[in-house]
C-alpha cells in the first residue's frame, strides 16, 4: 500500500469521525428543539387554561379587565405560533443535516450504523407522527378558543 492510499484511508477515517460527531450533535440539538417546543406550548397552555378558568369567575370585575386578559393571551398565542414555526424550521434543518451526515457515514466501509433498519430516517417502512402540523393546529385551536371567550365577554355573557 502506497503512502497516498494510506493518506486517503486516513482522510476517510477522519471524515467518518467528523460525520459521526456532526450526526450526534445534530440529533442532540434536534431533541433539544423538540423539548423547547413542547415545554413552551405546555406552559402557555397551562397559563391560558388557568386564565380562561378564572375569567368567568371574576364577578364584579369590569369587562375591560377581562378583555385585557384575553387579548393579552391572544397576543401571546400569536407569539407562541411564531416560535413554534421557527422551532419547526430549525428542527427540520438539524434533521436534514443529520441525515446528510448519516449518508456520508454509510459510504465509509467501517460504519456499522447504516442499513434499512436505521430507525430515525426510515420513514418509508415505519409510521411516525409528524408533530409539526399538530403543534400549529393546537395553537390555532387555542387561538379560536380565546377568540370565542373574547366574543362572549363583548356580548356580556361572561
Amino acid at each position: 500500500m502506497t503512502d497516498e492510499e494510506k493518506s486517503k484511508d486516513t482522510v476517510s477515517a477522519a471524515e467518518s469521525d467528523l460525520a459521526k460527531e456532526c450526526l450526534r450533535e445534530n440529533l442532540v440539538h434536534a431533541r433539544h428543539i423538540e423539548i423547547e417546543r413542547v415545554t413552551f406550548v405546555a406552559l402557555f397552555s397551562v397559563m391560558a387554561g388557568g386564565a380562561l378558568a378564572a375569567v368567568p369567575q371574576m364577578n364584579g370585575i369590569d369587562a375591560y379587565i377581562k378583555i385585557i386578559i384575553v387579548v393579552t393571551l391572544m397576543l401571546l398565542n400569536i407569539v407562541c405560533m411564531l416560535l413554534v414555526r421557527r422551532w419547526n424550521e430549525v428542527f427540520s434543518v438539524h434533521m436534514a443535516a443529520a441525515e446528510k451526515n448519516l449518508k456520508l457515514l454509510c459510504t465509509h466501509a467501517e460504519t456499522k450504523i447504516c442499513g434499512d433498519d436505521f430507525f430515525i430516517f426510515n420513514f418509508k417502512k415505519k409510521k411516525f407522527w409528524r408533530t409539526r402540523r399538530l403543534f400549529f393546529a393546537y395553537n390555532l385551536l387555542l387561538f379560536a378558543l380565546l377568540l370565542a371567550f373574547f366574543c362572549f365577554i363583548l356580548a356580556g355573557v361572561l
